[in-house]
């Protein structure tokens, strides 16, 4: 095999930039004043990331994480997607066109995810405030920790669940409330459970 790799072993603490065009990044652990990857059709592998700052960008390629943990996290793709474990931020951030953004546990203060075409697959474990757009993908969500109140307006998705939950308009009430979530999709369904 022609493929060829190069193996650098990292600091604990520094500012860590990679960029790449089709190579993939790989990396077990990082503890890093801040992670920046940018990588343009190459897959990118993290397992634990602990950092301020996490900036994960791609055009085509996708971006995986075992577990995040920082005050900021980024990420951005076109057609790749964004596949995480635990994540636990102050702020998250990201967007695709037509990647998927599929996220485990999510603790965050603001969560802001944009997608065209990619579903939308997310367990909130702690979001006091968090606002999803979809034109037509489906966004299915897991409310752990008291529920949510959830603003839900779309063309022609619906609703879909099997839990109970008070309706006003379109702000429907899980449990107690206690996140606010805001949900619109263009023809993307919303799948609460």
């Amino acid at each position: 095999s022609n493929d060829k790799y190069l193996t650098v072993e990292i600091p604990k603490g520094i500012a860590l930039s990679v960029h790449t065009t089709s190579a993939a990044v790989k990396a077990e652990t990082l503890e890093q004043q801040s992670v920046l990857v940018a990588v343009l059709s190459g897959r990118t592998e993290l397992g634990e990331v602990t950092a301020q700052s996490v900036d994960l960008s791609s055009s085509s390629g996708s971006i995986h994480a075992d577990s995040i943990s920082a005050r900021s996290l980024k990420c951005s793709t076109s057609s790749g997607s964004v596949d995480a474990g635990a994540v636990s931020v102050k702020t998250l951030d990201c967007s695709t066109s037509s990647g998927a953004v599929t996220m485990g546990g999510v603790a965050a203060e603001t969560a802001k995810i944009a997608t065209s075409g990619g579903s939308v697959v997310l367990t909130l474990t702690d979001v006091p405030s968090a606002e999803l757009c979809t034109s037509s993908g489906a966004v299915s969500l897991v409310l752990e920790k008291g529920g949510a109140e959830v603003l839900y307006t779309t063309s022609s998705g619906k609703l879909l669940t099997d839990r109970s939950y008070d309706r006003k308009g379109d702000l429907y009430v899980f449990g107690e409330g206690a996140g606010s979530v805001t949900v619109e999709t263009s023809s993307g369904n919303l799948r609460i459970q």
